[in-house]
């Protein structure tokens, strides 16, 4: 055979097999055939464990289907964690699914067709020295392009192209152990089309909350154009909905972010379990702002926030950091105290969350118990973890507070916060005939607390607590109050049974029926004629005057005086045993016949007391009652009667009372 044939059969057999080749990935295009990747596993799993810097296993199929649209899937694949931390993998994925287009790579553009991926499992841990295993150490390093040789990619309006993205069953949990947060994401569904905006629709839950959110982004074509990318999102848990809408400004190292954001909550106590803090459960609270984030610091400007009827605006800013900084500064026209009922709720104490809205706790629960997830722990407003956790100032200035219906006046408070310690100084409100002032600080350190309270009121117009209980009433008077409280104490819960102070109220109140109170200490045909009578027996005035030591309350002064009767209370309590002990004397202003007039008493533990009538007073009362016809008359000649108006008593200042009424006090 001359060469000439020899070359030219050897030329058209490899020909032939070039194009049985070209057929044949042409067919498996077409057909769309996959490839079992198994004996490239190992290979495979050694280059990504290279780049990644960790351990990368592949447990179930890898598959390659070859076209001008390739689709790679991966099922069964773990990221482990960095080897000094013990436990569950870095993330483990069920299924990885991708396609892209070949043709565009090309020019230098990723044209993404499908990201599918299900079954996610992300583990995210710290260590107490600050480390984590969400950063990455590649085990090899790229080496530097040479000078002169960085050619910088021109990027176009369809540079990137997500034409469909499909997360499912997501879960991602913070810590180890029954203490994990646990966050779950049940769906992310979202795509990025050619100069159009990026689009994602999620929900699942955070912190056993369910929560849906929607994000859009501005395309790629207009961040190349005005160097800006459009963002909006919308965000809904629990019933509390967050809206965020505005631009982030590029090169990212000189960002300046300015958002518009809206917050609206049907009940403020919903957002206990996310934020780790027994909220108050005030009801109907929005906000809207003007953000600007830069450098770590968010500011907060044309702030305006509603809680009901009270709408408050100003400014505020925030650094991320332990402690969290902040200052808000609030003004408000109107403040309405309806507005800021918080029920049995405290801030020392928190609150039972029986109100909570059942359906929210049923799906927490099935949250929990799908996830494993232990229940959120929460901190009360004042507890020792959330005081070492901010720093910072709260002021808040009011033209005019209203209760109800009943105008009190101007008003200022400022709270501060920081190291541990809270302060309110002060607390002003401008009221009716007077004013009232609070101060009162608490420092909780290393679980124990220390407790100041001042308060003083001066002359408070009765009727503002009056028309509350009934609008159209004609009950007023005046009310002082002087209160100084300091203490100590293992916990917050523990500060009464080391207080030290004393309590002095004053009141004099116009229009209040003495009622049963008469019925007590007058004979019962008087009581009754009063009913009828157009001239009904009223109260002149409470004086109550109260010492504290060591926990022990101990009444100096405690009398009611009536157009009728007058009654002096003795008796105290302990904050320590959580006991008390008092008794209640009533003395008719003048000798009635068949009258009663027993003294009363009540002793027992807080919760659980019951009422003490002595033996020996049961007899004097009847003694007196049996002998009533022949003694009152000789008593009503002898004896000098009290003044009904009370002003042997009620014109006097406290020290003067307890020295008038030594001697009573006394027996």
């Amino acid at each position: 055979m001359s060469i000439r044939r020899f070359a030219f059969w050897t030329l058209a057999g490899a020909g032939g097999l070039f194009a049985v080749a070209i057929l044949a990935a042409v067919a498996a295009m077409a057909l769309r055939i996959s490839f079992d990747m198994e004996p490239a596993k190992p290979f495979l799993q050694a280059v990504l464990a290279r780049q990644l810097g960790r351990n990368v296993t592949l447990s179930g199929p890898v598959t390659v289907e070859p076209s001008f649209s390739p689709v790679v899937e991966v099922q069964d694949a773990a990221v482990a964690s960095p080897p000094d931390f013990h436990g569950a993998p870095f993330v483990r994925v069920g299924l990885v699914r991708l396609g892209f287009e070949v043709l565009p790579l090309l020019h230098f553009k990723l044209h993404i067709n499908e990201i599918t991926a299900r079954d996610i499992r992300l583990n995210l841990l710290a260590k107490p020295d600050g480390r984590v295993n969400w950063a990455f150490s590649p085990r090899g390093k790229a080496s530097a392009p040479a000078s002169g040789q960085v050619h910088p990619l021109k990027l176009s309006g369809d540079s990137l192209v997500v034409q469909s993205l499909d997360l499912r069953n997501i879960q991602v949990a913070v810590g180890e152990g029954p203490e994990a947060k646990v966050y779950r994401l049940d769906s992310c569904t979202g795509s990025g089309r050619a100069n159009n905006p990026f689009r994602l629709s999620m929900n699942g839950s955070l912190v056993a909350q369910p929560f849906t959110a929607d994000v859009a982004i501005g395309s790629l074509a207009e961040l190349l154009k005005t160097q800006r990318a459009w963002m909006q999102l919308d965000f809904m848990v629990n019933g509390n909905s967050l809206k965020l809408q505005g631009n982030i400004q590029l090169p990212v190292r000189r960002a300046v972010t300015e958002v518009n954001a809206t917050f609206a909550s049907e009940r403020l106590d919903s957002l206990d379990e996310l934020a780790g803090v027994d909220l108050p459960p005030l009801k109907n609270v929005s906000a809207s702002a003007s953000v600007r984030f830069s450098n770590r610091r968010a500011e907060l400007k044309s702030l305006d926030a509603q809680v009901g009827s009270s709408r408050l605006k100003g400014s505020a800013w925030a650094e991320p950091g332990d402690p969290l900084r902040f200052d808000v500064n609030l003004d408000a026209e109107i403040l309405q105290l309806d507005d800021f009922r918080a029920g049995n709720w405290s801030a020392l104490g928190g609150s039972a969350n029986a109100t909570q809205a059942s359906n929210a706790t049923a799906s927490a629960d099935q949250v929990r118990a799908e996830t494993g997830a232990a229940p959120e722990k929460r901190s009360n407003l004042l507890s020792e973890a959330v005081l070492h956790r901010l720093a910072g100032n709260l002021t808040v200035e009011v033209g005019q507070v209203l209760s109800g219906k009943d105008k009190l006046g101007r008003g200022r408070m400022r709270v501060s916060v920081g190291g541990g310690e809270f302060a309110l100084a002060p607390l002003e409100v401008e009221l009716p005939g007077g004013g009232f002032a609070m101060t009162a600080g608490l420092g909780v350190h290393h679980g124990a607390a220390n407790a100041t309270l001042r308060v003083l009121v001066d002359d408070f117009d009765i009727g503002v607590w009056a028309r509350r209980a009934k609008a159209d009433t004609n009950m007023g008077g005046k009310l002082s109050l002087d209160v100084v409280l300091r203490t100590t104490g293992a916990s917050p819960r523990d500060l009464m049974a080391n207080a030290g102070g004393h309590f002095y109220v004053a009141a004099k109140p116009e229009n209040f029926r003495a009622g049963i109170i008469d019925l007590w200490a007058v004979n019962l045909f008087s009581a009754i004629m009063d009913e009828v009578d157009e001239d009904k027996s009223l109260i002149n005035c409470v004086m109550a005057f109260l010492q504290m030591k060591d926990g022990l309350m101990a009444t100096r002064l405690v009398a009611v005086d009536t157009t009728k009767m007058r009654v002096l209370v003795d008796g105290e309590m302990d904050f320590c045993k959580r006991r008390f002990r008092v008794r209640a004397t009533p003395r008719a202003k003048r000798p009635e016949f068949f009258s009663l007039g027993t003294p009363v008493g009540a002793s027992g533990e807080f919760t659980n007391f019951g009422l003490d009538v002595a033996a020996w007073d049961v007899v004097w009362t009847v003694v007196k009652f049996t002998a009533s016809p022949v003694a009152v008359p000789m008593e009503r000649i002898f004896s000098k009667n009290m003044p009904a108006d009370g002003q042997d008593l009620c014109r006097l200042s406290m020290e003067q009372a307890v020295k008038a009424l030594a001697g009573e006090i006394e027996k």
